[in-house]
């Protein structure tokens, strides 16, 4: 006899035989697992088999995920079908990528739209967010497919439909990005890259709120935030980028950079996040939100551009309502390290050279002459100081620096003098802690680069003025600078 509990429910033993069917590569049984899925789950309202359904969607290789997902909306096309909306409403957006379920997944959307978000005010929890808002907002379209100036009713491309839905329900902005979250951290996902690809356009909703901001941060046009909202965020987006920037790295810095630049309050209150994630933990996540910073500087233009032609806003922003139950936050605290551990205290000016050092080498629109000077004598006063990490990172700023104003005949001179100190005091441990670990100096044969080596250090300590050159100055100064 045929026991639902036993048989689809969480430990149903049906879902192991299911498994082998929808990956089977017989063309027979591939023509008839989709039906099959349709009815299963049509004549069984079952939350479990719902949710084991759309985990095969997220973990099968596309060609399986895409009938398992056809097998979904066969259900929805038929009839209304409860289940849990956030998921359903992400995968959906994650599916629309690909180009033999996009069609599907645009009018599941439309679906779960009639039946979800246009019939009651979604994630209201009070009367006070029930009401029109106080303060104006930036220009939203009202509706998402059907009235859409300049668009077709049913665009393909995920980026617009996405668009155009984060515009029209920016209250749901941090309930996609919590259930966003969830699905990249699943180890056997394979569609990482299309929900990163969500997150562009929900995330431009966001205004981040930090009470250590100031408030002239946060002046020009407003969005949607809360304390909380800005917790799980950053939170979430730097675990994220912890655990998949070594493969996702240029989806991850587009996600950045559309938070950093979307409101003129969310740059100052990421500089603050990553000010207290230094403090806590230098060692492990130092070098990733240096490499973050980098990804800010450049393709900000565009929209500095557009904020100075949106009308000016009324003083305050729109509360954002949280996900069910707080929200999904990613584990941040297994790469900090133990609570009994003292914490390495740093100044905001010393975090932010540790910060701005490699982005003086990049390629962005960064004009660094109103600013060089201020620079080199912070980094020459901490050139002494008594942490690895911000001695170390002085001394490479200033070498930063001094690259900018280098003739280029000179550098071949000064990669080999780089080079040949990072051989003799090379770094076996992470650059970012500036735990250096002496090499052994080996007795070595004369050279011209030694010998040239030797006479700079003369001169640039006994006599500056028998510099023939600037650019032989700078060479000696970077020898200087490079030495342990």
């Amino acid at each position: 006899m045929f026991h639902a509990e036993r048989s689809i429910g969480e430990d149903g033993f049906v879902y192991g035989w299911l498994e082998k069917l929808i990956v089977s590569t017989n063309p027979v049984m591939q023509a008839e697992v989709e039906e099959m899925l349709a009815w299963m789950l049509e004549l069984n309202e079952s939350g479990v088999l719902l949710d084991w359904l759309m985990m095969q969607c997220y973990t099968q290789p596309p060609a399986v995920a895409c009938r398992c997902f056809r097998a979904l909306v066969r259900v929805f096309s038929r009839r209304d079908f409860p289940c849990e909306f956030v998921s359903l409403f992400v995968l959906c957006q994650s599916m629309l990528a690909v180009n033999s379920v996009t069609d599907c997944a645009l009018h599941m959307i439309e679906i779960l739209r009639k039946q979800f978000l246009d019939t009651s005010n979604l994630h209201a929890t009070s009367p006070a967010q029930q009401v029109a808002p106080i303060v104006q907002m930036r220009n939203q379209t009202v509706d998402v497919i059907t009235s859409y100036p300049g668009g077709h009713i049913f665009p393909i491309e995920q980026h617009d439909i996405c668009t155009r839905l984060a515009n029209s329900y920016p209250q749901l902005t941090v309930t996609i990005f919590s259930e966003v979250s969830y699905r990249l951290e699943m180890k056997n996902c394979t569609n990482k890259a299309q929900l990163l690809a969500i997150l562009h356009p929900w995330i431009a909703n966001l205004e981040l709120v930090d009470q250590n901001v100031v408030e002239e941060a946060a002046e020009g046009p407003r969005g949607w935030g809360s304390e909380e909202a800005t917790q799980l965020v950053l939170n979430n987006l730097l675990y994220l980028t912890l655990t998949l920037s070594s493969d996702y790295e240029q989806e991850l810095a587009e996600v950045w950079k559309t938070l950093v630049i979307s409101f003129p309050a969310n740059l100052p209150a990421v500089l603050n996040f990553f000010y207290t994630t230094t403090l806590l933990s230098q060692e492990s996540l130092l070098t990733h939100t240096k490499r973050i910073c980098v990804w800010f500087t450049s393709d900000g233009n565009a929209r500095e551009a557009s904020i100075e032609k949106e009308e000016p806003m009324k003083d305050g922003v729109r509360l954002l309502p949280m996900p069910a139950y707080g929200g999904h936050y990613s584990p941040l605290s297994q790469f900090l390290p133990p609570v009994v551990q003292p914490v390495q205290f740093f100044n905001k000016s010393e975090v932010g050279l540790l910060l701005v050092c490699d982005i003086i080498r990049t390629r962005s629109t960064v004009d660094w002459s109103d600013s060089l000077a201020l620079l080199l004598h912070f980094s020459i006063l901490r050139l002494d100081s008594l942490r690895p990490a911000l001695c170390r990172h002085a001394r490479q700023a200033i070498i930063n620096v001094l690259m900018i104003y280098m003739e280029k005949s000179q550098l071949p001179l000064v990669s080999s003098i780089l080079l040949k100190n990072d051989m003799i005091y090379g770094t076996e441990g992470s650059e970012i802690t500036g735990e250096v670990s002496v090499g052994v100096c080996r007795e070595e044969s004369p050279s011209f680069a030694r010998a040239t080596a030797d006479e700079y250090r003369r001169m640039i300590f006994a006599c500056p003025s028998l510099f023939s050159r600037n650019s032989d100055l700078l060479s000696a100064i970077v020898f200087c600078l490079s030495e342990k």
